[in-house]
């Protein structure tokens, strides 16, 4: 950004000015990414009937601030999600949600979407 404005002959004020639109920008970020959720879809493919799949989402969080988070359960009841930690997610650290799907032995082929 220096070499920049040297390069554009910026002053100090129009510098000054340039990072702060940089820095309100991501203070009012409508998509709110603070929290990075890997994997973003859980995949599970083909699943048996009577069988137990599971899939661990990694939340990271990447602001500089701590947050908290509420998991709202899912419309299916097929669908099993358990924080497998709780508490305050501090800057850097890693929190861990467990995604299970159970399939009774008489439930037929079929698939299950759902947003957590």
């Amino acid at each position: 950004m220096i070499l920049g404005a040297i390069t554009k002959k910026q002053t100090f004020a129009e510098l000054i000015n340039q990072a702060n639109s940089m820095v309100t920008g991501v203070l009012h970020d409508p998509l709110k990414r603070s929290l990075n959720v890997m994997p973003s879809q859980a995949c599970f493919g083909g699943v048996r009937a009577g069988a137990h799949s599971e899939i661990i989402i990694t939340l990271l969080n990447e602001d500089s601030i701590g947050h908290r988070i509420t998991i709202k359960p899912v419309s299916d009841k097929r669908i099993a999600i358990q924080q497998l930690e709780h508490g305050v997610i501090a800057p850097g650290m890693i929190r861990k949600i467990s995604v299970l799907i159970r399939l009774g032995e008489d439930e037929k082929e079929d698939s299950i979407k759902d947003t957590l």
